[in-house]
């Protein structure tokens, strides 16, 4: 199935992290953008694991064909790096986390990102005041201002707020635009 449908699958039929593993460990996965794809699933306990369908490298993965499913879960993701074992948050950007999958230090282009990030949550331990802090952090690395000229966008910027159950979405780099902002109730 392709990556769309595991999002809706979650959405749609998980309670918690468990059952969002367990969906996502039942399906083979595809996708034809060519591109990696990872996600990040958490429950309302504070528990979360990042998802990423990876096999050998960025520069021979892009079709798909052979890639398998890494869970790294929040509370045991020091293999990953200091940063990742001392937090017990977890964070991610377009970015594949596992060591290894980058053939040099070139290729990590969100690296950058994926730092900052950490920078602003470590701050803070982890803990964003609302959804309007959440989507400041997203905005410093929004693509269009972040070492890019303006040539890239990101397209989608949201924010789940797991004790309310709310999903705060943003398009296109709308950020100062609160009129842009979709709240919807999960």
């Amino acid at each position: 199935m392709t990556t769309l449908v595991l999002i809706r699958l979650v959405l749609d039929y998980v309670d918690d992290l468990d059952e969002a593993v367990e969906i996502a460990k039942a399906y083979d996965m595809h996708d034809s953008a060519g591109t990696s794809y990872y996600y990040m699933a958490a429950d309302a306990s504070g528990r979360s694991a990042i998802f990423e369908w990876a096999n050998g490298t960025d520069d021979t993965d892009l079709d798909g064909s052979a890639r398998q499913l890494v869970i790294t879960y929040n509370d045991r993701d020091s293999y990953i790096g200091q940063a990742e074992g001392d937090s017990d948050f977890q964070w991610m950007t377009n970015f594949v986390i596992q060591l290894g999958y980058y053939d040099n230090e070139e290729d990590m282009k969100d690296l950058d990102r994926y730092q900052h990030i950490y920078e602003r949550l470590a701050g803070i331990e982890g803990t964003v005041a609302d959804e309007k802090g959440a989507m400041d952090i997203l905005a410093s690395v929004g693509r269009r201002s972040w070492n890019s000229n303006g040539e890239h966008l990101t397209v989608h910027s949201v924010i789940y707020n797991l004790s309310k159950k709310t999903v705060y979405w943003m398009p296109n780099e709308n950020y100062n635009d609160p009129e842009a902002w979709f709240t919807f109730s999960l």
